[in-house]
């Protein structure tokens, strides 16, 4: 198990959103700025909406998003609805194509910048004319896929018997099994050699030319891993919950953000989109607030939690998001009373710890 450490408040220190044919955006960007998180004026990292209820309120779009996301050849981030693609730029969001008429469950660029597009049992592809055209059947229904440097996979998004598989998609609509798992796989890239990829609450990676399988990092079992990307550059892999965004620093998982999560993508800076509440970000600054100075890893967790234990850990200079991430994916026996939150008090327990705390006892 690795356990969570690091401290990175979630700030927003600049908003550069530039809209040619919608100047209303700034205004609308700063309105999101209670939905995504408190300032912080000591921290590096750049929070830049992209997309937020209140524009697509002023556009008079309201669709239900997919859990999926991507950077088309012309730079643009596509999202989509169920039946319907968005282009998102800097002049606002864009149907694209024409409404698909089925469910889209996942999709993504090839190498060539040929949109191919998941949709129940069936991959597709779209056509010049804005169609979604068939090319082969699939070997399970709302797979997801990834592309490769030259070929792509696929990947059992349900759970198929405790045999869920990767396949690398070879021509003629063939698979070949890459790897088999017990769990279903809810987000895979491919880095270097190498496939990661989250599956539960665990990132792994398999070794395409060794045959060799590894944990990256395990999260608590409350935890359940939805998507992984990476920076092309410094190969820093992020990984994210509904909830948390999160990555891999000497050896230890450091919390980036407990204030949002979703599908992630990487290009300059990470980009966010929670589906959930049809937030799109671009998170930039990252290395410079990993560069500060790392507060302690936690070491020796309780199974259950108690006040002393949380006293303890802010004086060993625990920082509160990963203190409230350790709350948040352990158990908790805590005193909550008058008395109780007097001594929590004193003890320099911050009111965002003990309001964790408050709800870890009602769980």
């Amino acid at each position: 198990m690795l356990w969570i450490s690091g401290k990175i408040k979630p700030a927003i220190k600049m908003i550069r959103v530039q809209s040619v044919f919608h100047r209303f955006f700034l205004v609308l960007a700063i309105s999101i700025l209670c939905e995504v998180g408190s300032a912080s004026n000591d921290s590096a990292l750049r929070v830049e909406v992209l997309l937020s209820p209140q524009m697509l309120r002023q556009m008079h779009i309201s669709p239900a998003f997919v859990s999926a996301i991507d950077i088309t050849p012309s730079r643009n981030v596509l999202i989509a609805s169920t039946d319907q693609f968005y282009l998102l730029g800097w002049g606002g969001i864009t149907p694209m194509g024409q409404k698909t008429g089925f469910s889209v469950n996942d999709f993504v660029y090839t190498q060539d910048s040929l949109l191919m597009v998941i949709r129940g049992k069936e991959l597709c592809y779209l056509s010049q004319q804005g169609k979604l055209e068939l090319l082969y059947q699939l070997p399970a229904a709302n797979m997801g896929i990834c592309r490769g440097k030259r070929v792509m996979y696929l990947f059992n998004r349900e759970n198929q018997y405790n045999r869920n598989a990767i396949y690398l998609l070879a021509a003629g609509g063939s698979y070949i099994k890459i790897l088999e798992l017990p769990s279903p796989v809810e987000s895979l890239i491919e880095m270097d050699d190498a496939l990661i990829f989250a599956s539960g609450n665990a990132v792994m990676r398999y070794d395409l030319s060794t045959k060799k399988l590894s944990g990256i990092a395990k999260m608590g079992q409350n935890f359940h891993l939805q998507s992984v990307t990476a920076d092309p550059e410094t190969k820093r892999i992020f990984f994210s919950t509904s909830g948390m965004i999160c990555t891999i620093d000497a050896g230890n998982v450091r919390v980036i953000t407990n204030e949002f999560g979703g599908e992630l993508t990487y290009f300059n800076g990470l980009i966010i989109f929670d589906t959930q509440r049809s937030l799109l970000m671009r998170l930039t600054g990252i290395e410079a607030e990993l560069a500060k100075k790392a507060t302690p890893a936690l070491q020796n967790v309780p199974a259950i939690l108690t006040n002393e234990n949380i006293i303890d850990f802010v004086k060993s200079g625990i920082s509160d998001s990963q203190i409230i991430a350790t709350i948040q994916q352990g158990k908790g026996r805590f005193d909550l009373s008058v008395d109780g939150m007097i001594s929590l008090a004193e003890q320099r327990v911050s009111s965002a710890v003990i309001m964790e705390m408050k709800k870890a006892m009602k769980k």
